[in-house]
Parts: structure tokens; sequence; C-alpha cells
């Protein structure tokens, strides 16, 4: 009987060593990834301050560009309904906007006015008893577009 009770104590000694290097090897992978799951979250940390740095800074950049695109877009001007010809046509809109400026100006119209660029909007359209087509120009002076405006506001005609 002894001996039977001492085999079954050294089963269960064995069964419990086995156990017990199991939960010793469990606890120290559980520590592992304790420790992985720290860096993980540290560098994640890192990743989310970088990622919103970069936002703020696209952001920032953004801004910057719309900025820029507005003041370029600050010396153009609209001008609607001057009338479609065969000799408009042939002829460069940008006379045709230095005529009708220095006009507005008060000045002889071989003046000179500085434009970057003038043109048509859109097509040509078929019929001509259709609206003009609109014409677009950039004026090199800020200072000339804005006494324009202002002239040819008070102006309730322009030919």
């Amino acid at each position: 009987m002894m001996d039977m009770f001492k085999k079954m104590e050294d089963s269960f000694s064995e069964k419990l060593k086995a156990v017990t290097s199991e939960i010793h090897h469990l606890g120290d992978r559980v520590c592992a990834l304790e420790d992985n799951q720290e860096i993980n979250e540290n560098r994640w940390t890192e990743c989310w301050k970088f990622q919103r740095s970069q936002t703020e800074a696209i952001l920032s950049l953004q801004r910057k560009l719309d900025n820029i695109d507005n003041r370029g877009r600050q010396n153009n001007l609209r001008i609607r309904g001057v009338p479609e010809t065969m000799q408009d046509e042939r002829e460069d809109p940008t006379k045709i906007l230095i005529r009708i400026f220095n006009q507005i100006l008060g000045r002889s119209s071989d003046s000179k006015i500085k434009l970057d660029r003038a043109h048509r909007v859109g097509r040509p359209r078929n019929p001509p008893q259709e609206n003009p087509r609109d014409l677009i120009c950039c004026i090199h002076n800020f200072l000339l577009k804005e006494e324009i405006v202002q002239k040819a506001q008070l102006m309730k005609e322009i030919r």
C-alpha cells in the first residue's frame, strides 16, 4: 500500500512539476507579450503624433495654396456684353480690352495698359443673336484694375 501511495505521490509530483513548468512558461510568454504591447503602444503613439503633424502641415499648405490662388485672381476682370462681330473675332481680345479700358479711364485709345492675358470664355456660339461671350483678362497692376472698376461703375454705358 505504501508503494502504491509512493507511486501516486511521484506521479502527482511529476504532473505538478509539469504544470508548474507550463505555468512559468506561460507567465514568461505573457510578460513578453506585455512588453511587446507596450512597445507597440509607444510606436502607435509616435505614428499618431506624426500623422497628426502631417495632417496639420497638409492643412497649412492647403490654406497657403488657396491664398495664392485667390491672390492670383484678384487682378482678373470679367467683361460682359462686348459684341462679337466678324471684325472682333479677327482682332486680338487684348486690343479690344485696352481700347475699352482707355475709354473708361478717359485716356487716348493708344495708351498702354499691361494685360497679363485676355480671352473670350468658351466656344463661339452659332447664332449671332445670342448674348456675346464674356471677355476675361488679368490686369498686371492691381491699382489700375481697381481704378477701372470704380470708374466703370460710375458710367451708365460704355461703348
